[in-house]
């Protein structure tokens, strides 16, 4: 047997006494080179001669800034490296061969590029990120609780992107709603924003704030003026009924308030404003900002505003102001644990406070109206991975809403009679309270499952009532892929109130592509409404009449159908749908009776002087009761096109034409306008950091009340921006540009208007 001897290999050395371990030591070093050059050194060199090495800069393609901490990787090897401070990237010892490099950044689109690394060579290759903000927004979480592109999606879908909100100098969620498809603004108590989605009335639709419901406000409304836009990334607006995934107000659809969560590189951003209007009044000063990143495994995201907005009075002939005193401000915060690996724990709080002062004309005399209001969410969620192309949610939060109103007496002009007393201050709290899990997985390749429970309890306390009630349900949805062309959504929800018992609401739609650029799309759902303390419990008692609640109310029902194609060819995008919704069992008061009180109990304390005696004028009310009597109907079509024009422009329209009706009198619905139209003109030029847009939006007639009908009206709005000095923006525009005077269609106090309202402002950004 061969024995390798590697004595054979070393010098030849004569021993001597006590040498022999200096010896050995020289022969162990001298084979340990050996073994080295053999073992390390010439695969190396081999290697060295077989890879070679990738490198160059990432910068903004439209400003040329070098972006740091940009993550190139090369698909398929583990391979990677990131930008330096000079947007400079090296990867080298990569095997020689074709790769595709990829690279992703916050706001930016994915860039990919084929590159071929030659062994013992260098390659240049350098990319130029585009922002992503350019693009329409695609994916959306709302319709489906799943990731989704809004192609494939069956209802009727829109979605407002951050950079689109920007355009159009808004300064609350409600001024950004009044621009979208199907939606139109109604004024409720208090002179708050409201909106109704395809002509349905405003406690029918649902919204939410990153899917979490809210608390609801005065008269259990949720006013959309009380909502900045400092943390808003985008608002996504699903149209018809969504009650299969939401339960109980989903009827009209759901507006999803979707906030800024933390990124993975730090970017923020601060802008102030000034306006007024061309009659020096409503002067609104405003100031808001965020910021976002992440340290190691914790994300952050905070952001905040302020603004005050003037009184304003357009009709100076009544008593009444046409806007309030407005102050508002608003802080949010978000923090995230990365646990492992596709785990991640979050926690938020969102606080915000709006107080309104302004003149009123009431029944029982004139007076000063302060509302001071309060609101505030916290809430905690888990989300994991865990398995394979699963997704899990644990979540819990509380939200809260609080106000104070107050009507003090005020001296007032000849003819008009002040308020006898200051009343006493009206307190409302209403508190929300949730718990919910989901989990969606792939089953079987063509089948997305989802499935959830959640439970509820809201609580209302006002100088009354202290009443609380609870819902606990539990749904499932099945996304089924059919070849290539068709999609199916299937799903229900079972939702057990604990007032008026239980209910199972379906779904189904489905979407069939005929090709990449066209496709028809179908749905079919139904949608409920549970009634809310005020009418199971709560008393009315004005001047005006009195309002019996009623503890024995069930559930409005809605069932909707639509249909529709879409397509787009080159620069040009074309939709129709059409929809209608059937309802019945509608909440509204009856009539039951008339009640009888005397002048003195109208204007407590008011008399002075006169003497005892003598008879007291007396006055009659009716008296009114909450029941389950009325049936509706909506129905209409939605029409949308944009095109892209030449040099940078395009044009966009987005129409609705809506008929609705009161089963029980035949006659329209109230405050519902019979069509809607928003066009948009839009310019932009990157290389010169220049945008602006010119936008319409008409309103057509609406019935007011049964004698009195409102003509149709125009505003036409007018925005502008450039980039200057790299991060800031200089931006202003004109609000109603022709001064368009709803007043004089015939609309009363709820559809006031500042009037042409001009503004500017600076952002300073850093992306």
């Amino acid at each position: 047997m061969f024995s390798p001897n590697f004595q054979s290999f070393l010098p030849v050395t004569r021993r001597k006494p006590g040498g022999s371990g200096k010896i050995l030591l020289r022969q162990i070093s001298f084979l340990s080179l050996i073994l080295f050059y053999v073992l390390v050194l010439t695969p190396q060199a081999a290697l060295a001669q077989a890879t070679g090495t990738l490198e160059g800069w990432v910068t903004d393609a439209a400003t040329g800034k070098a972006l740091q901490g940009t993550e190139v990787v090369l698909k398929g090897t583990g391979m990677k490296a990131k930008a330096g401070k000079d947007g400079r990237f090296r990867i080298a010892e990569i095997p020689a061969g074709s790769y595709d490099a990829v690279v992703k950044f916050a706001f930016y689109k994915e860039t990919v590029i084929q590159v071929t690394v030659s062994a013992g060579k260098l390659t240049q290759v350098d990319f130029e990120l585009v922002e992503k903000v350019v693009e329409m927004q695609r994916i959306v979480v709302t319709a489906t609780l799943t990731e989704k592109d809004i192609e494939d999606i069956p209802n009727a879908v829109e979605v407002i992107t951050r950079q689109e909100i920007e355009e159009m100098g808004a300064e609350t969620a409600a001024d950004v709603l009044r621009e979208s498809q199907g939606l139109s603004m109604q004024i409720g108590s208090g002179r708050s924003e409201l909106v109704n989605i395809r002509g349905l009335n405003a406690n029918q639709s649902l919204v939410l704030v990153d899917g979490r419901r809210l608390a609801a406000g005065f008269q259990n409304d949720i006013d959309l003026a009380d909502f900045p836009l400092s943390s808003l990334e985008r608002i996504e607006i699903v149209r018809g009924p969504n009650s299969a995934l939401y339960g109980s107000e989903a009827v009209g659809g759901v507006i999803n308030l979707i906030t800024r969560q933390p990124s993975e590189r730090t970017a923020g951003a601060v802008s102030l404003r000034f306006g007024q209007s061309r009659y020096g009044e409503a002067r609104t000063p405003f100031i808001q900002g965020d910021l976002s990143g992440k340290k190691g495994r914790v994300g952050y995201s905070i952001a905040g505003g302020a603004n005050r907005k003037d009184d304003y009075d357009r009709d100076k002939s009544t008593f009444f102001t046409d806007g309030d005193l407005t102050r508002q401000g608003q802080g949010t915060g978000q923090l995230s644990l990365d646990l492992a690996d596709n785990q991640r724990l979050q926690a938020g709080l969102d606080y915000s406070e709006v107080d309104r002062e302004g003149k009123r004309t009431q029944s029982s005399g004139d007076g000063i109206r302060t509302q001071d209001s309060k609101r505030r969410t916290a809430f905690l969620e888990y989300n994991a991975e865990p398995l394979n192309r699963m997704n899990l949610l644990l979540r819990g939060y509380q939200s809260h809403y609080q106000t104070n109103i107050l009507v003090s007496s005020v001296a007032t002009g000849e003819g008009q009679t002040a308020i006898a007393a200051n009343q006493d201050t009206y307190r409302l709290d209403q508190d929300l309270y949730q718990i919910e899990s989901r989990l969606s997985g792939n089953l079987l390749e063509r089948h997305l499952l989802t499935g959830g429970a959640d439970f509820r309890q809201e609580k209302a306390r006002d100088n009354t009532v202290d009443k609380d009630v609870n819902n606990a349900a539990a749904f499932l949805q099945d996304e089924l892929k059919i070849g290539q062309a068709l999609m199916l959504v299937l799903g229900a929800r079972f939702d057990h109130h604990s007032e008026f018992g239980s209910v199972l609401n379906p779904k189904a739609g489905f979407t069939y592509s005929l090709k990449d650029s066209f496709r028809i799309k179908g749905s079919y759902g139904g949608g409920f409404r549970a009634p809310n303390i005020f009418e199971l419990y709560v008393n009315k008692d004005t001047p005006k009449n009195l309002v019996h609640a009623n503890a024995r109310l069930g559930s409005e029902t809605a069932r909707a159908y639509e249909l529709g194609a879409e397509g787009q060819y080159r620069g040009v995008f074309g939709k129709v749908t059409v929809f209608k919704n059937d309802l019945k069992d509608m909440i509204n008061t009856v009539q039951v009776g008339v009640d009888t009180i005397k002048a003195a109990a109208l204007a407590a304390g008011g008399g002075g002087g006169g003497g005892g005696g003598g008879g007291q004028a007396a006055q009659t009310r009716p008296i009114f009761e909450y029941r389950n009597i009325d049936r509706a109907m909506t129905q209409g079509v939605e029409l949308s096109a944009e095109i892209r024009l030449p040099l940078g422009f395009s044009l966009s329209e987005e129409a609705t034409l809506m008929d609705t009706e009161d089963k029980a009198t035949s006659q329209r619905l109230f405050n519902r306008p019979d069509w809607l139209n928003v066009a948009k003109l839009s310019y932009r030029n990157s290389g010169l950091g220049v945008k602006a847009n010119l936008r319409a939006m008409s309103l057509g007639n609406q019935k007011f009340t049964r004698t009195q009908t409102i003509g149709g009206f125009t505003y036409w709005n007018l925005y502008a921006a450039k980039k200057i000095f790299g991060a800031f923006e200089l931006y202003g525009g004109v609000n109603n540009i022709f001064n368009a005077n709803p007043a004089l269609s015939g609309a009363t106090d709820g559809q006031r208007d500042t009037g042409t309202f001009f503004y500017l402002g600076l952002t300073a950004e850093y992306r």
